[in-house]
C-alpha cells in the first residue's frame, strides 16, 4: 500500500441554500454537535408522542430565534422546508448539515421505522466519544503549556538577566562557558522565534487534524501506533460498527451495507471498508475474518474477537450493540492512558530543561569569580 492522501472533502452532502460562508456558519455554529444532540433528543420524544417532525422543527426554530440563535433557527427552518416542500424523509432533509455517520444511522433507523431509536443511539455514541475527546484535550493541553513556560522563562532571562551578566563578564575579563551557553540559548528565545514556533505548532496541529480522515496507506498504519491517530481509529471503529449493525438489523446484506457506508465515508474509512468488501466477495469470508485478514487493525483485535463470537444471525446484533458500550469504555481508558503518558513525558522534559538552566546559572556564578 503506497502513501496516499485524498485531498477531496470527507463528506458528500446535498447543497443547502446560502453563500459558502453562511453555509459554514450554519453547519459549524448553528448546528454544532452540542446543538444537534439536543435537537435529536427532543425529536425522539416528540416522534414517539406522534407529533409531526415539521411541527417540532418549527417550534424549536422559533424557540431558538427568541434566544438569539439565528443560525440554529435558520438551519431548522431549512430542514423543515426540505421535508415539506421536497417531500424528503428526515435523514435526507438533514443530510447537508450533519456528518456522514449520523446520516447513515438516521437512514437505517428510518428504514427500520425506528427514528427515535436511531436518534437516541446517535446521542449515546456522540456523548461517549465527546467525553473521550474532552479528556484527551484536557490532558494534551498540558504539554503545550509546558513548552510555553520554558520559552517564556528563557526569554525573560535573555531580556533581563543575561545582558548584565555579559557586561560583568567583560569587565572582570572572565570567560564563562556556562554564560556563553545561556546566551546562545537566549538567541533562540526571542519574540520573533517564539511567534514562528507558535505558527509552526499551529500548522502542525492543523495538519494532524486534517490527516485524520484523509491520510491512507502504509504510513498511516505506522502512525496508528501513536495518538491521536490511534484514538481516532478506535473511536471511528466504534461509530462505524454501530452504524453498520443498524443496517444489518433492518435486513440489509452485509456487503450492501458496506457499499452504502463507503459512499459517505472519509477516504481513510473508505480504504478499510473497501478492503473488507473485497475480501468478503472475492474470498467469501465472513466480516470478522475479513477484518482480521485486511491487516488494518480496524477495529482492534479485542473488538474483532467479540464480533466473531456473536456473528451469525439477526438475534446476535442486539448483543453486539450491547457489547459496544464496553468497547467505548475501554477506548476511553486507553485514550486517557496514552494522553497521560504524553503529559508525563512532557513534564519530565520540562523539568530536565529547567534543571539544566538552573545548573548553568549556578555554574555562571562560579566561573565568573575573578582568579
Amino acid at each position: 500500500m503506497a502513501l496516499h492522501i485524498d485531498w477531496s472533502g470527507t463528506h458528500a452532502h446535498d447543497t443547502p441554500t446560502g453563500s459558502k460562508f453562511s453555509q459554514w456558519i450554519d453547519r459549524n455554529v448553528g448546528f454544532s454537535q452540542r446543538t444537534r444532540l439536543k435537537v435529536y433528543a427532543k425529536l425522539a420524544v416528540k416522534i414517539e408522542q406522534g407529533e409531526p417532525i415539521e411541527r417540532t422543527l418549527l417550534r424549536e426554530a422559533a424557540r431558538r430565534a427568541k434566544r438569539r440563535q439565528p443560525a440554529t433557527a435558520r438551519v431548522l427552518r431549512q430542514i423543515e422546508e426540505r421535508i415539506r416542500a421536497e417531500a424528503l424523509a428526515l435523514p435526507f432533509a438533514i443530510r447537508p448539515f450533519v456528518p456522514a455517520d449520523e446520516f447513515l444511522m438516521l437512514r437505517a433507523g428510518d428504514q427500520a421505522s425506528d427514528l427515535p431509536g436511531a436518534l437516541r443511539r446517535i446521542c449515546d455514541t456522540k456523548e461517549r466519544t465527546q467525553r473521550i475527546m474532552a479528556a484527551v484535550r484536557k490532558i494534551s493541553g498540558a504539554p503545550l503549556g509546558y513548552i510555553a513556560i520554558n520559552i517564556g522563562f528563557i526569554a525573560y532571562l535573555a531580556a533581563k538577566v543575561f545582558p548584565s551578566l555579559q557586561t560583568l563578564s567583560e569587565q572582570n575579563h572572565t570567560q564563562s562557558v556556562s554564560l556563553r551557553t545561556m546566551i546562545l540559548i537566549s538567541h533562540y528565545a526571542t519574540v520573533p522565534v517564539a511567534i514562528l514556533g507558535l505558527v509552526l505548532l499551529v500548522l502542525m496541529i492543523a495538519l494532524v487534524i486534517y490527516s485524520l480522515p484523509r491520510l491512507t496507506g502504509r504510513a498511516r498504519l505506522y502512525l496508528e501506533y501513536l495518538p491521536p491517530w490511534s484514538t481516532y481509529r478506535d473511536v471511528q471503529a466504534y461509530l462505524w460498527i454501530t452504524g453498520f449493525i443498524s443496517y444489518l438489523m433492518i435486513g440489509t446484506p452485509d456487503t450492501e451495507a458496506l457499499k452504502i457506508q463507503m459512499y459517505e465515508a472519509s477516504p481513510w474509512l473508505r480504504e478499510r471498508l473497501s478492503k473488507f468488501e473485497s475480501l468478503m466477495i472475492r474470498e467469501s469470508l465472513p466480516l470478522p475474518a475479513a477484518m482480521e485478514e485486511a491487516g488494518f487493525r480496524f477495529p482492534s483485535a479485542d473488538i474483532i474477537d467479540d464480533i466473531d463470537e456473536s456473528w451469525g444471525g439477526e438475534a446476535d446484533y442486539e448483543r453486539i450493540l450491547s457489547l459496544s458500550k464496553s468497547w467505548i469504555v475501554d477506548i476511553e481508558e486507553r485514550a486517557v492512558e496514552q494522553a497521560t503518558a504524553i503529559k508525563i513525558l512532557a513534564t519530565t522534559i520540562t523539568i530536565l530543561i529547567s534543571g539544566y538552566i538552573l545548573v548553568l546559572g549556578t555554574s555562571i556564578g562560579t566561573e565568573m569569580q575573578p582568579r
